[in-house]
């Protein structure tokens, strides 16, 4: 939905709503999430699948946190090419946080394949952690994306591992 650089999923409804100057599309409790401002202000909010173990844990793989980070990184560029052809907006402030379980672990893929059954219990109490942020000239959305998302990814899993 919307674009090249989907975020919403298409077999879940989206609801529209005005919240003052934001227009705000969402989907279900736990789905994607869209608000734009009259001042070009982009939010996003994507969900990341997580993979439980036999143990009831929830694990965040890293390959999907990257695959959502470079995903909303493309998209926010999409959308700010069609709200603001002209490029007046220079700049952005990129701000990502992961709203998950205190306790959910963190690992590559390849080591949740290797060893499925172990619970990796993450450090608790991520609701005082700071918001990653990172202040870039606009055109780095669209020509620095990879390297970009990799910064993010590497000060995320940082304050996530702890």
């Amino acid at each position: 939905m919307f674009g090249e650089i989907r975020i919403f999923d298409r077999g879940k409804g989206c609801e529209t709503e005005l919240d003052g100057a934001r227009l705000v599309l969402s989907q279900e409790r736990e789905g994607a999430g869209i608000t734009v401002d009259e001042q070009g202000t982009v939010g996003l909010r994507l969900p990341l699948t997580s993979q439980e173990k036999d143990f009831g844990f929830a694990t965040l793989i890293e390959e999907d946190v990257h695959q959502q980070i470079m995903a909303g990184l493309r998209y926010t560029a999409w959308l700010l090419d069609r709200i603001d052809p002209t490029q007046r907006l220079s700049h952005v402030a990129i701000a990502a946080r992961i709203a998950a379980s205190e306790y959910a672990g963190w690992r590559t893929r390849q080591q949740q394949e290797a060893y499925p059954r172990r619970a990796n219990m993450g450090r608790g109490g991520n609701a005082d952690v700071d918001t990653v942020r990172v202040s870039k000239p606009r055109a780095a959305l669209r020509l620095e994306a990879g390297p970009l998302s990799e910064d993010l990814l590497v000060l995320l899993r940082r304050q996530w591992k702890g």
